[in-house]
C-alpha cells in the first residue's frame, strides 16, 4: 500500500510534463526554456523545465525535464545532459521518460553515466524531422545551474546550454579535499 502511494506521488508529479506553471524560480530566474542545437543537417530544439522541489524519500527533490523535437534530415539518436562535477552518487536519481502526448517517441534506453554521475543520457532509434520525444527526466536534491548538453547522430553532434544540478557546497568541499589528498600523495 505504501509503495503504491509512493508510486502515485512520483507519477503524479511526473505527469505534469513540461508544464511551465511548476517551474522553479531562483531569484530572478525561472527555469524554463528552449535550446536550439544545430550542426549541418543535425538540428533539434530541446524544451526544458526544472520543476519546483517536492518532498520525495524524505528530501526535497527537483525534477529536471527535457523534450527533444527533431528539426532536420539527420535523426537524433542521443541526448546527453552534462552533469557538473561534484554531484554525489545519491544526489542525482533515476533517468527515465514518460508520455506527454500521443505520438511522442519513447527512448530506446536511458541511463546515468559515470560514478558519481557525469551525464544523463537518452538513446533513440532515430527521432526524424517533426518527431517529439517523450518527456525525459531525472531527479536531484541540488538546485539548477546552466551546463551543457548535446544531441548526436553517429560522429556528428550539436551542443547547447541546458540546466543541470549544481552540487551543494559540502560535496564540492569533499571533492577539493580528495583532490588535495591525491596531489599530496603524488608528491611523496
Amino acid at each position: 500500500m505504501l509503495a503504491a502511494a509512493a508510486a502515485l506521488a512520483f507519477c503524479g508529479t511526473a505527469l505534469a510534463g513540461l508544464d511551465p506553471s511548476n517551474a522553479y524560480t531562483d531569484g530572478g530566474t525561472t527555469w524554463v526554456g528552449t535550446t536550439n542545437m544545430a550542426k549541418g543537417q543535425l538540428e533539434a530544439d530541446v524544451d526544458w523545465v526544472v520543476n519546483a522541489p517536492v518532498l520525495m524519500n524524505g528530501q526535497m527533490q527537483f525534477e529536471y525535464l527535457y523534450q527533444v523535437k527533431s528539426l532536420d534530415s539527420l535523426p537524433v539518436i542521443l541526448l546527453t545532459v552534462n552533469l557538473l562535477p561534484g554531484n554525489a552518487v545519491d544526489e542525482v536519481l533515476g533517468c527515465g521518460s514518460f508520455l506527454t502526448q500521443a505520438g511522442d517517441i519513447a527512448p530506446s534506453g536511458a541511463f546515468l553515466s559515470g560514478s558519481p554521475p557525469s551525464g544523463a543520457n537518452w538513446n533513440f532509434d532515430g527521432l526524424v524531422a517533426g518527431d517529439d520525444s517523450y518527456a525525459l527526466n531525472y531527479w536531484s536534491i541540488n538546485e539548477p545551474r546552466n551546463s551543457s548538453g548535446l544531441i548526436q547522430n553517429g560522429g556528428l553532434y550539436a551542443d547547447g546550454a541546458l540546466p543541470c544540478p549544481v552540487p551543494e557546497p559540502a560535496s564540492l568541499s569533499l571533492l577539493a579535499v580528495g583532490l588535495l589528498a591525491l596531489v599530496r600523495r603524488r608528491r611523496r
